[in-house]
This record gives structure tokens, C-alpha cells and sequence, in this order.
């Protein structure tokens, strides 16, 4: 008997079940078995909290298992917990209201590994560091047979730095990038609160959510992909895979392959949103995007017929083709009506939606559901009583009522489909059998999407749990027992095929990639030889990087997981809520004492008056400092405590200092070490119960040793103490100092990051 249960963790009033799973040989589905039993125990497994009937579900066709399902959902205090089946069986879960939000994040600062053209510093990437890669220009596609030749010096050549490499190769691909865009934007649009985390990378701190950073890099990147005539090159790859080298090893000239109706259209779409998106922090870039989209869609308008892509003989990168370009056509004018508001692109939208079979589709080949976004994402976001960016310029318009309508029922209708397909399913996977193929699980990551949004539209609960269970599926409740998700639970896949993590000699995977999954027609010759004809189709899948079929990564297949974590910890969060303030200040008074200064007020709470005191404290400053894989910690006797204490370096800002020079002459007058490189961890309130300090936290990458500037009186020891034993002494108290707690309780959080 196994156990499944979502690795990364339930939220506290989500639906939760657990799966009990048998494997038999030759399954009579019409057989009836018992019910069977879970208890639910505390995390020491000493006390029984919950015991629950596991009801039998009965033979799931697609991984030939026997199901019994239990639901726990009244379950709703946090913490770590464990549960047992009859038979001696044992798993730890957690319940927190974070999950989806730690999640989100990792899967997002994952985009960042894949970044071209640019070093991963240490502070940034931690032990994934890498140098800069694929800076030499690229050649047309037609110039390319003459290097090398007497033609050589009629070449022109193209700057493309930067992007995302696509996957586990090292090429970059106009229609997949916009796909993996598009899911991100339009998730921030429609859940910012879940984005405000910061992703520990180099624009941190600019004023810009990191998450428009990040794709800010992609964004120019895409930019560059642009002929002067408006259209736009299907794709930058070699003319071969590169090998399996670090992405700075790879040598292979880069060709701007043309382009395609599909990518052109996809990138006048893209642009639009980003003009969107970005005019409230960015207004520059917001125009030089729409420009360029309006450029692109002129283009389009001047090639009416369908260009299409094929890789010319000798190529064996991806070639991301289709075999029409309707739906990329109806993204783009959606998408700039709502930019520029000119009729004439709803004209076009009400005559391209009548082509068109999928409006729900949202994949980098089919992206009509795109526009069904832009069409509904203010009737979606109202249900969630927000406002966004998306305002109609004439809300009379029939024609826009009635896109509007047709997607509506479109997302709907295929909600209601795919509810049906999950509940067939023993793992409640919204998968059929014949969906078992390569991106398996891009596919129903792009169902979870499809569900959410019929949950925005309509507010139906079922359409909420089969979110949830779709991300159980991805996180281990799944007939293989992974998550598909690197370093996202105990049994995480740790072999992606990626060259990155196949070359860079680090034992640990880089974190938040997201596998193709199960595959039952594999095209890899590694997978084809280890699965043995008639495995299940849940069940065909292996973590070996050999097999690109099955365990490849992908920047489209982090995208939808963003939007669905994102969209998760949206509708379940209620602490980052903004609540009425229950106080009312009556009087003030401050007085100063010694270096402190005390402020007595008066305040009405609940309709009581009564005195509130607390210290008021200048913003601080603390420093994780690391030189060597060592922290650089201080050895100091702290008078109040009566005792030697270990410590962080710190102190107070100065007057017109901003916290990040503070840390960095913090840092230098207490150790003498000088900065190399700094990062922010973020603020923290050490005791907001008592006292109004906030404190900025730092790490950084620490140079040279030189001489220190202490005051008098301090009586500072320094030592370098390795990163494995600071981890000891934390967990054993005997370091107690609590900023560096924090500090170093965000380190860890961002190495899970990084």
C-alpha cells in the first residue's frame, strides 16, 4: 500500500485528501473492496488527532491502481503533522497559509537560472553561480553559409544578448517566450499581492515587483528579435543542440532563424500586454513595447497569408510550428484594443473568434484563451473586488458584449469538461488517457488555468477544489510518487534533462523546475529502452536526464504552475488583507531618556481608553556577512543580558544614509571587511509589541580585510565560522542574537531561491 499526499503542503481551509494506492496485476474494475482507515497524527506521532475513512474508490484506468481516498479538509490548524494507514504506513505533511506563496516563489526566481548573457553572482544565484554566456552576435539564417567564405565581410550581424534560455537546450524561441509571458503578466494583473516577495536577484530594490524584472529581462530580449521591416524571427538557436557543456562552453554560432506569422503576432500580443503591465513603473519601456507592437501587427496587416516555420535541413533544435496563425492573430488585437482602444482591432477580434474551434487554449502553439484574458479580466477580477488595468473604451459596444460572452461560455464550458475528466480519475488528475504525452503536465497545469478562471468567473467551489487537486497531482499525489517540481518535497525529481544541471558537477538540483511528466509515447531513445511496453500511462515516466521526452524543463511549463500557485494563494489569503485600524491615537508624548526616547500615549481601542508606552527607535541596520562559504560573526558582552554573546554586525542608520550604505559602513567598522557584493533580505520588526525599530537585513559577499573603525567601548571578537556550524549553533541556542535569526532564517529561505 502507498501513501500520496501534496509535498509541499495543504492550505489551512483548502480541501484536502490523502490517496492510499495498490498495485495489482490484471484489475477487475468492477470488483468491490472494503473501505480502509488513516489516522492523522501530531508531528512527534505520539498523539491521534484525526481519524478519517479512507472510501474505496475503486480501479484507476490510468495508472491501473486500487483507490481509496480520504478527505481530511477539517483539518485547518497549521503545522506538521503525520499520517498512518492500517497497516503501518507513514508520511509527514504540513499545513500553512504560505505554501502556494514559498511555491510561487521558487518556481518564479527559476526563470532566473535560465537567464543568457548575463554572470550569475554568487549573492544571487548561491552555489548555481555561473558565468556570463552567448554574448558573441548572431547571423541571419541566410548569411549563415557565408562565414567563413570570400562573402564573409557581406554578413550582418545581430546583438541578442539576454532572455531566457527556452529549456534544456540553450536556444531561445519567440512563441514559447511570449506564451510563458503571458502567464505571468496576466497572473500579475490579476493577483499582484502574491508577487510582492523579493526574489534575491540583481534589479531587487529598483521600485519595479521583481517578478516584472524578471521578465523585463525577457522582454527586451524580445526586443532585439525584430527586423527593421516590423516582422519578427521565429527563433536564436545554433544549427545543432548545443552538448552538454556549461553555457559558456557552448561555442556554436547563433542563427535569427525568420520569421513567422506566428511569432510576429505573438509578439505584437506580448508588447501590448507589456505596455499594460508596465506604464505604471517603467514608462520608457511601456512605449518603445508598444511601438514595436504596433509595428509588428503593421506587418501582419501587410502579409495577410498564413507564414508558418520550418527547421531547414541540418537543424535539430526545436521548431515550434503550427499550422495556422488565427489564434496568435486574435491575441494580438485583443490586446491592442485594449492598449490603444481603436475600434478597428474589435472589428478584427469579431471576425477572427468565428475561426477559431479552442477560446480556452493557452499554450505556445494555440493562444487563443490569451484573448479571452484580455476580454474577461476585468469581469474576473471584480469577483475579487480589484481593479485592473483593462478598462473598456466604449462599454456599449455590442461587439465587445459579445466576445466577452463567447469566451465566458467558451471558459466555462471546458471548466465543466475538464471537472468531468478529474472526477473519473482516481488521483483526481485531469488527464485522459491519450493526454498522457509529452508536457503532460503543461497540459493540465493549462486545465488548472482554465479552472481558475472559470472560479473567477462564476464561483463555483467545485472549479476551486480541482485547482487544488490539480496541484496535488503536481506535487506527489500522482501514481509515480514525485513532485515534479525540483526540490519541492521529500521526493522531488532531481534529474532534469537540462545541460545546466547536467554539467555543473552540483549534487543539489537548482530549484522550482517544473518536469514534462508522464509520457507513454516517449521519442527518446533512453526512455524507450527503460519502460517496459504496457506500463501505465501515470506511470511512464523516469528521473533520468537522458530522457528529454519525459523530464525536460521549461520556461512554459513554470509559467501556467506560477499562475495557478499565484491564483491559489490569492483566493485562500487572508492575512495580507488590508484591515480597518482598530486604534485611535488621543494624545502623545515623548520623552527622552539616555539614547532612547519613550513615547506615552493615549489610544481608544474597542472603545476603551487606556495608556499605550513604547520605545521609539532609529531604522537599523543588520549584515549576514559570508567570505568563503564562512559568516563572519562577532564575539561581543552585552551588558543588559549579563553575558558574551554571538552577533551579527550592525547599528543604526545615519541621517541621509540610505540602510544599504549603512550596512555596507556597518560592516566595515566593526570587521574591516569591505563589500564585494550586497544584497537586501528585506526589513524586519524585532518587537513591534514594544518598540517601533525596524531593522533592514543584508547579505553580502564580503572582500578584502582591513582595518576596523569600532567606538570606544566596544569590545568586539571576530571570527569566521563555517555556514554548517552557524546552522548548529542556531538550532541548539546558543545563538540567540535576534536579528541574526532573521537574517539568517532569510538566508535560508533565499538559498531555497536560489
Amino acid at each position: 500500500m502507498r501513501i500520496y499526499i501534496n509535498q509541499a503542503g495543504y492550505l489551512p481551509k483548502s480541501v484536502k485528501t490523502v490517496i492510499l494506492a495498490e498495485e495489482v496485476k490484471n484489475p477487475v474494475s468492477s470488483e468491490s473492496l472494503p473501505d480502509k482507515r488513516v489516522r492523522i497524527f501530531d508531528q512527534n506521532g505520539e498523539k491521534c488527532i484525526l481519524e478519517k475513512k479512507a472510501e474505496y474508490f475503486g480501479l484507476d484506468i490510468d495508472s491501473e491502481d486500487l483507490i481509496w481516498r480520504a478527505d481530511f479538509s477539517e483539518l485547518t490548524e497549521e503545522g506538521y503533522y503525520q499520517i498512518r494507514d492500517e497497516e503501518g504506513g507513514k508520511i509527514p505533511f504540513r499545513i500553512f497559509d504560505n505554501i502556494y506563496d514559498i511555491l510561487n516563489q521558487i518556481l518564479r526566481k527559476a526563470l532566473f537560472f535560465q537567464r543568457c548573457g548575463m554572470e550569475l553572482k554568487e549573492q544571487h544565484a548561491g552555489i548555481f553561480k555561473r558565468k556570463s554566456c552567448h554574448e558573441d552576435r548572431a547571423v541571419l539564417l541566410e548569411d549563415y553559409d557565408r562565414l567563413s567564405t570570400e562573402n564573409d565581410g557581406k554578413v550582418r550581424w545581430f546583438d541578442v544578448r539576454g532572455g531566457w534560455h527556452d529549456a534544456g537546450d540553450y536556444g531561445r524561441y519567440t512563441t514559447a517566450a511570449a506564451a510563458a509571458l503571458a502567464h505571468i503578466l496576466y497572473a500579475f494583473q490579476l493577483f499582484p499581492e502574491s508577487f510582492s516577495a523579493s526574489l534575491y536577484i540583481p534589479e531587487s530594490d529598483n521600485q519595479i515587483p521583481d517578478i516584472l524584472n524578471e521578465c523585463l529581462y525577457e522582454l527586451r530580449w524580445l526586443l532585439k528579435m525584430q527586423m527593421e521591416d516590423g516582422s519578427v524571427c521565429h527563433k536564436l538557436t545554433s544549427m545543432r543542440h548545443a552538448n552538454f557543456v556549461m553555457p559558456h562552453e557552448d561555442k556554436r554560432q547563433m542563427i535569427l532563424f525568420p520569421a513567422s506569422t506566428m511569432a510576429t503576432a505573438d509578439f505584437a500580443a506580448i508588447m501590448a500586454l507589456a505596455f499594460r503591465v508596465y506604464r505604471k513603473y517603467d514608462e520608457t519601456f511601456a512605449k518603445e513595447a508598444l511601438k514595436a507592437s504596433q509595428k509588428a501587427w503593421a506587418w501582419m496587416e501587410d502579409h495577410p497569408e498564413f507564414i508558418g516555420f520550418q527547421n531547414p535541413e541540418g537543424c535539430n533544435t526545436g521548431d515550434y510550428a503550427d499550422d495556422n496563425d488565427r489564434d496568435e492573430r486574435l491575441w494580438a488585437v485583443s490586446e491592442l484594443y485594449y492598449a490603444i482602444g481603436d475600434k478597428k482591432y474589435l472589428d478584427l477580434a469579431e471576425k477572427l473568434v468565428k475561426e477559431i474551434a479552442d477560446l480556452t487554449a493557452m499554450g505556445w502553439s494555440d493562444v487563443a484563451g490569451f484573448a479571452g484574458w484580455s476580454f474577461l479580466q476585468e469581469q474576473m477580477a471584480l469577483k475579487k473586488e480589484k481593479s485592473c488595468d483593462n478598462k473598456c473604451r466604449d462599454k456599449s459596444e455590442s461587439e465587445m458584449l459579445s466576445l466577452q460572452n463567447q469566451f465566458r461560455e467558451a471558459f466555462l464550458g471546458t471548466a465543466e469538461n475538464i471537472l468531468k475528466i478529474s472526477q473519473q480519475s482516481g488521483y483526481f488528475a485531469a488527464l485522459e488517457t491519450d493526454d498522457y504525452g509529452w508536457g503532460s503536465n503543461m497540459v493540465m497545469l493549462n486545465r488548472a488555468m482554465i479552472l481558475g478562471t472559470a472560479y473567477l468567473l462564476e464561483s463555483k467551489e467545485d472549479y476551486l477544489n480541482a485547482v487544488i487537486r490539480q496541484m496535488d497531482y503536481l506535487l506527489g499525489v500522482n501514481a509515480t510518487g514525485y513532485s515534479y517540481v525540483t526540490e519541492v518535497g521529500k521526493n522531488a525529481f532531481r534529474n532534469p534533462h537540462n545541460r545546466v544541471t547536467v554539467a555543473d558537477g552540483i549534487e543539489k538540483t537548482i530549484p522550482g523546475f517544473v518536469s514534462g511528466g508522464a509520457n507513454s509515447h516517449p521519442v527518446d531513445e533512453k526512455a524507450e529502452w527503460l519502460i517496459e511496453p504496457g506500463t501505465p500511462p501515470m506511470k511512464c515516466f523516469l528521473d533520468v536526464w537522458e530522457c528529454y521526452s519525459l523530464n525536460e524543463i521549461t520556461i512554459y511549463w513554470n509559467s501556467p504552475a506560477i499562475f495557478v500557485a499565484a491564483f491559489l494563494d490569492s483566493v485562500y489569503n487572508t492575512v495580507r488583507q488590508e484591515k480597518t485600524i482598530p486604534f485611535e491615537t488621543l494624545a502623545s508624548e515623548k520623552i527622552q531618556v539616555g539614547r532612547f526616547t519613550v513615547v506615552e500615549d493615549q489610544v481608544k481601542v474597542n472603545g476603551h481608553q487606556q495608556p499605550y508606552d513604547y520605545l521609539e527607535i532609529r531604522e537599523g541596520v543588520s549584515i549576514l556577512p559570508i567570505k568563503d562559504g564562512k559568516v563572519i560573526v562577532q564575539r561581543q558582552y552585552r551588558y543588559p543580558v549579563r553575558s558574551w554573546q554571538w552577533e551579527i554586525p550592525g547599528g543604526f542608520v545615519d541621517e541621509g544614509e540610505t540602510p544599504q550604505e549603512a550596512a555596507i559602513r556597518e560592516l566595515k567598522e566593526e570587521t574591516g571587511y569591505a563589500v564585494k557584493e550586497i544584497c537586501s533580505m528585506g526589513a524586519f520588526y524585532p518587537s513591534f509589541g514594544s518598540t517601533n525599530e525596524k531593522i533592514h537585513l543584508f547579505f553580502a559577499e564580503c572582500g578584502e580585510l582591513g582595518a576596523s573603525e569600532r567606538e570606544p567601548g566596544e569590545m568586539i571578537y571576530v571570527e569566521e565560522i563555517p555556514l554548517e556550524k552557524i546552522g548548529e549553533m542556531v538550532a541548539s541556542g546558543e545563538f540567540m542574537h535576534g536579528a541574526g535569526l532573521a537574517a539568517w532564517a532569510r538566508y535560508r529561505q533565499m538559498n531555497l531561491l536560489l
